[in-house]
């Protein structure tokens, strides 16, 4: 299977990787044997997601603490991540933030945590996609960025994180073109409400959204399908109201 090429024995970096999307689709590529570099701010929680990867079955596990917010440390960790493996097949651009005090209609907003945000959910995925991209294509490997439904329609309750979604969704549709003649598949998943400590107290209903594990079955579908079909862009849906 595609898996067995793209993934066995080969790294894939995962970013949000300590918890929710993120340790989902890193522990679900450990079952396909991947050598898995997981990034996140916490490296006690990544080390958790390690050694539950590699009980799973994991080549190997690789934890970089890394704070995505400011770019000047994620090219250090692009370089050291380059410098310490031989080649990477597949990139997870996951990690993101809402911004804090996003109250813009109402002159509420806190433009430090916009920042914020705009680095860790677009500025992020654009170093990382500019310093692997060589050794993607020569892996004829795969991208896939985590967006969202707020990166599909308008986001009234918090416009500053759906302008990062559409951003990094834009940035996606851009680099699939640009890429899809290098053998190297880009792939955009645009979930609903997932489960997860983002969602945690909020509108909806936890046993009516997502789970972390219907992100990782998205992109294992899209790694599956043959070398000459790719699913470009891809909104998961609620299947049930899940309004409290």
């Amino acid at each position: 299977m595609a898996s067995e090429r793209l993934l066995k024995g080969n790294l894939a970096v995962v970013t949000g990787a300590s918890r929710g999307i993120g340790r989902a689709i890193s522990e679900r590529f450990a079952r396909e044997g991947a050598r898995l570099a997981l990034v996140g701010r916490s490296e006690a929680q990544l080390k958790q997601v390690a050694e539950s990867c590699e009980k799973l079955g994991a080549a190997s596990t690789h934890v970089y603490a890394v704070d995505l917010s400011k770019p000047d440390l994620v090219e250090d960790f692009a370089k050291r991540v380059l410098e310490e493996h031989a080649a990477v097949s597949v990139l997870v651009n996951n990690a993101g933030m809402p911004p804090k005090g996003d109250g813009i209609v109402k002159g509420e907003g806190d433009m430090q945590s916009w920042q914020q945000a705009v680095n860790v959910n677009l500025v992020a995925p654009m170093v990382l996609t500019n310093f692997f991209t060589p050794s993607l294509i020569k892996q004829s490997g795969l991208i896939a960025n985590i967006a969202s439904v707020a990166g599909v329609e308008p986001m009234k309750g918090n416009p500053v994180y759906a302008a990062t979604k559409w951003g990094l969704r834009g940035f996606s549709l851009s680099c699939y073109e640009a890429l899809r003649n290098e053998n190297v598949k880009v792939i955009c998943i645009n979930p609903a409400a997932v489960k997860s400590d983002m969602t945690e107290g909020g509108p909806y209903r936890a046993d009516r959204m997502l789970q972390p594990e219907d992100i990782a079955e998205t992109i294992m579908h899209s790694i599956n399908l043959s070398d000459n079909a790719v699913v470009q862009d891809i909104t998961l849906r609620l299947a049930l109201s899940a309004m409290k």
